[in-house]
């Protein structure tokens, strides 16, 4: 017997595999006719549908999938031609389809968009933000040529922010992917928190601690832990956000979390928002029942309005919730839901975790929506807010944004 790998491997050249060559110029004509065709729909309805959905968007992202960098960037000349509303609209059409065609060569055409500022700072940050999600052929070659989102200064700041975040996130994909090995990533990681370490600025520490968790890694805890424990001088907030790094995770590493995290939360003398923080990811950490137990033994005896309501509001929501993340919780915490402690005055709600969310069972794609509050014990009002916003379809993300004030 005869035996052959069945691994698919995409035609890198031309995707026919020579029966049927296509030019670059009739790959271009093509795609920007349709693209003109979108434009011109936005403009006027057609009542008499012949299909139930438009096809396309489709075909554009099938012909853009065949090209080659060089080909896309014929395509993105063709179309940015002219300042007509009609071109105008099918430049902006083209954009949104870019990053998600996933292919390397349309990142690497996002890249150089960026860097030679052809798009605005709003259109780039845009491209930069659905960039990860999209992925289609992750390799350790397409990290090290986009390696220069890590470089963007700060005259950019928010083409800096959003390509540092989507790096971060892309190098995840790929790891997942199988593309990189572990000591790749740890290469990484030990970038990234270089970077914070040598950040002076709040703003820059804060930026680097949530692209540590965009790597969702589990050595990332390993770097963020001397922080989260105080083992040196550092400020609550940036304490917070090290906690908040290495909650994807948590799941991976219950008896570590538990460690950190449990004094941090029974010590009625830790910060508001510290505890808030440690009650999150000893709930997230996959706790036994007896762990479960001990935070609501805890709460019972708490008597601090703002955590009580921050406890009732996030057991609420997850035993209500549809999102697939936090389905395996709703049945650890039935017992949690029955036994509510007395809901604090009204004013208390700055101190919550609201979830909202939806999900098409026949489609099966669906959104949630996080806001999580922390209010000042002395004015009663919200002191931090971190509200996030995911998408997804199919049980996998299709996009990720996430917004932290104090």
């Amino acid at each position: 017997l005869l035996y052959s790998p069945m691994l698919f491997i995409s035609p890198e050249a031309e995707a026919t595999g020579g029966r049927s060559p296509k030019s670059k110029e009739k790959l271009v004509k093509r795609t920007a006719d349709l693209l003109s065709t979108l434009a011109d729909n936005l403009e006027s309805v057609d009542s008499k549908l012949k299909e139930p959905y438009d096809e396309t968007v489709s075909e554009i992202i099938r012909l853009m999938g065949t090209m080659d960098l060089d080909t896309l960037k014929l395509l993105f000349e063709e179309i940015d031609l002219g300042t007509s509303y009609r071109q105008e609209t099918a430049r902006n059409i083209l954009l949104e389809i870019i990053p998600r065609t996933g292919t390397a060569a349309t990142i690497l055409l996002t890249r150089e968009l960026i860097i030679n500022q052809q798009v605005n700072p709003t259109t780039a940050v845009q491209l930069l933000i659905s960039l990860p999600f999209y992925m289609s052929e992750p390799s350790y070659d397409l990290l090290k040529e986009c390696e220069v989102f890590l470089s963007f200064g700060a005259d950019r700041p928010d083409i800096k922010h959003a390509a540092v975040l989507s790096y971060a996130t892309m190098i995840y994909n790929t790891f997942v992917a199988g593309k990189v090995t572990k000591d790749v990533v740890e290469k990484y990681v030990k970038i990234y928190f270089d970077m914070f370490l040598n950040s002076f600025e709040y703003e820059q520490q804060m930026l680097y601690l949530q692209a540590l968790g965009n790597l969702q890694l589990e050595n990332v805890a390993e770097y963020l832990d001397p922080i989260i424990k105080a083992d040196y001088a550092q400020n609550t907030d940036i304490r917070f956000l090290a906690m908040w790094a290495t909650m994807p995770t948590a799941h991976l590493r219950p008896n570590q979390v538990y460690e950190t995290y449990w004094p941090i939360f029974h010590s009625k003398s830790s910060p508001l928002q510290l505890r808030v923080a440690a009650f999150t990811m000893l709930l997230v950490s996959n706790p036994t029942p007896g762990r479960l137990l001990g935070l609501y033994s805890v709460i019972k005896t708490e008597n601090d309005p703002h955590m009580i309501n921050f406890y009732r509001t996030t057991v609420l929501s997850i035993s209500s919730t549809t999102y697939p993340c936090y389905q395996h919780m709703k049945q650890l915490l039935a017992y949690m839901t029955r036994q509510l402690p007395k809901a604090p005055p009204s004013k208390y709600w700055v101190t919550g975790n609201y979830l909202f969310d939806y999900r098409d069972r026949k489609f099966h794609i669906g959104s949630m929506l996080q806001a999580l509050l922390i209010g000042s014990h002395r004015t009663d009002l919200p002191m931090m807010a971190y509200v996030k916003f995911d998408t997804e379809a199919l049980g996998r993300f299709t996009g990720q944004l996430g917004v932290s004030v104090s």
